[in-house]
């Protein structure tokens, strides 16, 4: 059903936002220092009515809405919400998003609240709770990294608890954080604050295979909040990234990767110009390394359904 579902959407990526109030470690969005693809100029709620408008023109069902923190800029969702009925948003989940935006809501998580507190620069775990507890619209995408695999099990059951649905991804590290770990700087920046070679984010062999076992046993214990499958969770943790063993110029997208190569699929910037650097919506991510929610799904249902078709 997910898998065709997901073929009849037109997608594309609409940052809305170019502020945050978190300083996430390695942060998808901003570089190290704070800086970004966009512009500071930000249209007007009527430039983004027409703008969507067109885009509806053009095809696009299954809008996805980022940025730094949509949160930030509701009146944008809000006017996105007389255009569509069906979307999802991508929110750090410290701002209640307005019931009347009808669109999916993926709350990121990257811990329970000790981990919360180092690696998002802000002790919020609790008030990401209180802010979507209840609300139908919220899944929790727990961003799996080499520091939080013990806090999957405790935030999965805080999710269950509250009758929140959860899945995974792992996190896909961007040009500058590997750039800094590997140099082993020493020098911190606005959104790389802790980590040095020996202490980071990046997912090893050993750290893939412990963190496999954990999600299965979360899958088992909660199979009614967890969103992931444990043929999933083989396919994700038994590789480095989703495209790691393909050639590719890594200034260019890989061939695999079905959201790059979608031709009528976008990545707009907040002054709503395209991004032509890759347009998956995560263009400082390394290729190779990338295990993100998007490439994760895409490369499984790829996989499977090749599985079929030599079968037939």
């Amino acid at each position: 059903m997910r898998s065709r579902q997901s073929r009849s959407r037109v997608t594309s990526v609409y940052d809305v936002s170019s502020t945050c109030n978190l300083t996430c470690e390695g942060c998808l969005y901003f570089d190290k220092d704070g800086n970004y693809s966009g512009t500071l100029k930000q249209p007007s709620l009527n430039e983004y009515k027409d703008f969507f408008l067109r885009e509806k023109a053009r095809g696009v069902n299954y809008p996805i809405f980022s940025g730094a923190e949509a949160g930030l800029n509701q009146d944008i969702l809000l006017v996105a919400s007389e255009i569509w009925s069906q979307g999802m948003v991508h929110t750090n989940g410290t701002i209640p998003i307005n019931p009347c935006v009808p669109f999916r809501l993926y709350a990121s998580s990257w811990g329970h609240r000790k981990l919360t507190n180092q690696w998002r620069g802000a002790d919020c775990y609790d008030k990401v709770l209180r802010n979507i507890i209840g609300d139908k619209r919220v899944m929790v995408n727990y961003t799996i990294n080499r520091m939080n695999i013990d806090d999957i099990f405790p935030v999965t059951n805080d999710c269950a608890s509250h009758n929140l649905p959860i899945t995974f991804q792992v996190y896909s590290p961007t040009t500058d954080y590997l750039s800094k770990i590997k140099d082993n700087e020493q020098k911190k920046y606005k959104f790389i604050h802790s980590s040095t070679n020996d202490y980071n984010l990046v997912m090893h062999t050993e750290d893939n295979v412990r963190a496999c076992e954990i999600v299965k046993k979360a899958i088992r214990k909660f199979p009614d909040h967890v969103v992931f499958t444990s043929d999933l969770a083989d396919w994700v943790f038994t590789r480095e990234g989703m495209f790691m063993n393909e050639k590719f110029d890594n200034n260019e997208p890989p061939a695999s990767c079905d959201v790059a190569m979608d031709i009528k699929h976008r990545h707009y910037l907040n002054d709503l110009s395209v991004q032509n650097k890759k347009t998956c919506g995560h263009p400082e991510i390394e290729c190779k390394t990338c295990r993100a929610y998007t490439s994760i799904y895409t490369s499984y249902f790829r996989h499977k359904s090749s599985l079929l078709q030599c079968s037939q």
